[in-house]
């Protein structure tokens, strides 16, 4: 598995992704419509928790690879 993760430049590219895909997911949570909170007492949609749901496992696969590219003897990143 690390040899795939090094074959697709894995340690280039994994923190700013792991930066930027909660601020992305936030950006599209903001930009969904609202539900009129006098009618159903709050503002959260299905949609929102939905989304929420989804950038997480995004997150966490991206993160996985975190633990197959670990090599405790390496003293770099």
């Amino acid at each position: 598995m690390a040899n795939l993760l090094e074959s697709i430049g894995y340690n280039n590219w994994a923190l700013p992704a792991l930066l930027l895909i909660p601020l992305v997911g936030a950006a599209v949570i903001l930009m969904l419509p609202v539900r009129d909170a006098a009618l159903t007492g709050g503002v959260e949609t299905p949609a929102a928790r939905q989304l929420a749901f989804w950038f997480f496992v995004i997150e966490f696969i991206v993160s996985a690879g975190l633990w197959w590219s670990f090599n405790p003897s390496d003293t770099g990143w």
